[in-house]
């Protein structure tokens, strides 16, 4: 089912595919910090499960989706359509990746992932329309950043979505990103890895759309 209304007009812009797949892997994240024990066969399901879903995500069609789309204007870009959708596309591959890391104990860079993400984070950064859309994707960016100058960038960037929108959810955003910034570089590994259950511990609410 497509959206009543059109992405210029709205605040959504991810694929209800990825929403889906957002959940799901939320749904196995909470699995995993629950300590259930699983055993060789039900282990393997589950990496098999998560493998599949983050293969499907990665063969996800953004230009079909974008074309799709219900049209304000007969004018649209439809390739910064494609790009919003990479925005989501990337964002949930990291999360995704992120929760089968944890499943099988294992720790994999994304440092390309990181770098495509923040690509089209800047790509959309003067997009009035489409910019507003991508709050939650510039959060899963930012929890993965090590280095300062990615994070400035992306602070900034949430600055810009404030003065564009004067959204609150990005105010609180900030808010538990500076804090988690501040815990990781004072743990000993300094590692973000475990952002998806670590981010938890801040307290706050998320309402990421």
């Amino acid at each position: 089912m497509l959206l009543q209304d059109t992405v210029e007009q709205s605040f959504l812009g991810c694929p209800e595919y990825l929403l889906n797949a957002i959940q799901y892997f939320s749904d196995q994240r909470d699995a995993i910090a629950s300590q259930e024990t699983w055993d060789s066969v039900s282990m393997q399901s589950h990496v098999h499960s998560l493998t599949t879903v983050l293969d499907s995500i990665q063969n996800l069609d953004g230009y079909l989706w974008a074309s799709n789309l219900p049209q304000q204007s007969p004018t649209r870009d439809v390739r910064k359509l494609c790009s919003l959708s990479s925005a989501y596309k990337l964002g949930t591959l990291l999360y995704g990746r992120r929760v089968l890391n944890a499943l099988v104990n294992e720790t994999a860079p994304q440092d390309t992932l990181l770098s495509e993400l923040l690509g089209v984070v800047s790509s959309l950064r003067d997009d009035p329309f489409l910019f507003k859309c991508i709050l939650w994707p510039m959060c899963i960016a930012a929890l993965e950043c090590p280095y300062a100058a990615q994070r400035n960038f992306l602070t900034e960037c949430l600055e810009k979505f404030w003065w564009d929108t004067r959204c609150l959810n990005v105010v609180n955003a900030g808010k538990i990103l500076q804090q988690y910034w501040q815990w990781v570089d004072s743990q000993e590994s300094g590692s973000s890895s475990s952002w998806i259950f670590n981010i938890g511990f801040l307290g706050g609410d998320w309402l990421l759309i």
